[in-house]
């Protein structure tokens, strides 16, 4: 009898770790999740559907109308604005993205609070071609005095997919995930706490320079995820495998 529970048991634990990877519940204070399958709907269980302009496009894995492109001129998606989509930290995000080209006009990726002339929210952006997480004081400004930032140490190759986390506690409390790894990186700004305006967030633009009109992103998106939470290591190893 004792040997047949035991077969039991590896039966079971061999299935859980099978190829797929362990099962694990992201649901835990779970904002917002944008597959993106045929649609900006909100698959959290929140009803926090997006308002999209973007155009439809195939995945990492050819499948059509599975992710979303971004022209680089007027397309985005516009999340709902309701407070509990402005939280104060812990905050983590999730998503798979493909960048045209690595100009900074066209490489900001998404922003939970769009403002003009203003850092505000949390947005995740590129810059000298590496991944950036920031999160801005809402004083009114775009330069180093209104936001905090890290920079990750990857540099980033247009056309190719990637997986990325962006994961904030406090003003040098912040992680990159690159399809799996720590991306390390260095800190840079000196503004105060985050902050956030009456605006709602958006995906595909953000207004980085008060001297210029709002950025739009040029690439594909993918599998959009905001957390009120940190991930856990689990967490992070399993979502940049995901086959969904």
């Amino acid at each position: 009898m004792t040997k047949s529970i035991t077969f039991l048991f590896i039966a079971i634990l061999l299935f859980s770790c099978s190829n797929d990877g362990p099962r694990i519940d992201y649901s835990e204070n779970l904002l917002i999740h944008y597959p993106f399958s045929g649609n900006s709907d909100d698959q959290s269980g929140n009803g926090f559907d997006g308002s999209s302009n973007a155009t439809l496009t195939k995945d990492r894995f050819d499948k059509v109308n599975s992710a979303y492109s971004f022209n680089g001129q007027n397309e985005y998606i516009d999340l709902p604005n309701f407070p509990s989509l402005k939280p104060q930290f812990p905050v983590s995000f999730s998503f798979w993205v493909k960048f045209d080209d690595l100009l900074p006009e066209n490489t900001v990726i998404f922003t939970t609070d769009f403002e003009q002339d203003n850092h505000s929210g949390v947005w995740m952006n590129l810059s000298g071609g590496k991944v950036a997480i920031n999160y801005g004081d809402a004083s009114g400004n775009t330069t180093s005095s209104n936001r905090r930032t890290k920079v990750g140490t990857t540099t980033i190759t247009p056309d190719k997919w990637y997986h990325v986390i962006g994961i904030i506690e406090g003003p040098t409390n912040m992680e990159i995930f690159i399809d799996c790894n720590n991306d390390q990186g260095s800190y840079s700004g000196s503004g105060g706490d985050l902050d956030y305006t009456l605006n709602p967030g958006s995906i595909g633009r953000k207004d980085g320079n008060t001297n210029f009109s709002a950025y739009y992103f040029s690439g594909t998106l993918d599998n959009f995820r905001y957390w009120n939470r940190t991930l856990t290591l689990d967490e992070i190893s399993t979502l940049c495998i995901e086959n969904n």
